[in-house]
């Protein structure tokens, strides 16, 4: 019996969307899960809309969006414009996430926030609170979150130095 074609394209568990379980391995699948991060999983959209099927499920406030090849995070607020304490700390817990989407979303989250406008002054107030989560992910046991760790050093370090 053959798995389906897409299952070799992403080696993250999948979560049940429609699983009443709302233990998380982490505070920012909880987190996520009580409508506490600001944004929602959507797939980019193909160039050839017209054929595209969507399909769409709900957990509380966030929306998943399937359809396209490359994913990306859709924010309520721009990055920006966030308070980085507790949202930034929140993602970095989330490394340690190993079920999709929550993978996507705490490594998604942590870039778009790094990447945004005025990150460098959010961030420096937040490196004693970013260390632990960060900490966490480097004694993981999966080589992908501790990879995800080592980023997110390289991230911090360099906003830390602006």
């Amino acid at each position: 019996m053959h798995g389906l074609p897409s299952a070799s394209l992403n080696k993250h568990k999948q979560a049940d969307p429609w699983s009443t379980k709302k233990k998380s391995k982490t505070n920012f699948g909880a987190s996520y899960q009580a409508g506490n991060i600001p944004c929602r999983y959507a797939d980019s959209l193909l160039s050839y809309k017209p054929l595209r099927r969507q399909l769409v499920t709900t957990s509380g406030d966030s929306r998943i969006n399937h359809g396209g090849i490359k994913n990306s995070l859709q924010w309520n607020t721009p990055p920006e414009e966030l308070d980085y304490n507790p949202l930034l700390v929140t993602c970095c817990e989330g490394f340690l996430e190993t079920d999709h989407p929550f993978v996507f979303l705490a490594r998604q989250g942590f870039q778009d926030l790094m990447g945004a406008n005025g990150a460098d002054d959010k961030v420096r107030p937040l490196l004693g609170l970013l260390i632990p989560p960060i900490r966490g992910a480097l004694m993981a046991t999966d080589d992908d979150v501790i990879t995800v760790a080592l980023h997110a050093i390289q991230c911090v370090d360099f906003h830390a130095q602006q």
